[in-house]
């Protein structure tokens, strides 16, 4: 346990009180905001809608790289590297799920959330 996590969770009992430690509390973090469109690549990326649940995968094995965008419609749109169909998928957000992500050449965690900013773009979380 690092040292800022010791504190923090200290904090957050203090604060809170002694039930704090019976929950368990999900803290997200914004990793990039308002990006027009966002470029992820990884090992056996897969993404996921919220509504319906739907999970679309690269057709190919190994690195891929996905562009994905959200029109105006409000419907996320995939392309998958060297593929020519685009995926389209409802919802309010997409889940992103696989190993060693890369957004836009920056490494990120293996679980990621992107969801529209209400003023432009796409946030990452």
């Amino acid at each position: 346990m690092t040292l800022f996590t010791a504190v923090f969770s200290a904090t957050l009992v203090f604060l809170a009180g002694p039930e704090a430690l019976a929950e368990k509390v999900e803290v997200r973090v914004r990793l990039k905001k308002e990006l027009s469109r966002l470029e992820i690549s990884g090992l056996g990326v897969r993404i996921f809608s919220d509504s319906p649940s739907v999970a679309v995968t690269a057709g190919s094995g190994g690195v891929v790289t996905a562009k994905i965008n959200r029109t105006q419609e409000g419907q996320w749109t995939i392309l998958w590297q060297n593929e020519a169909n685009r995926q389209r998928l409802d919802g309010e957000k997409l889940a992103i799920r696989g190993q060693f992500l890369r957004l836009g050449g920056e490494p990120v965690p293996y679980e990621l959330e992107v969801v529209s900013n209400p003023k432009r773009g796409l946030d990452v979380m």
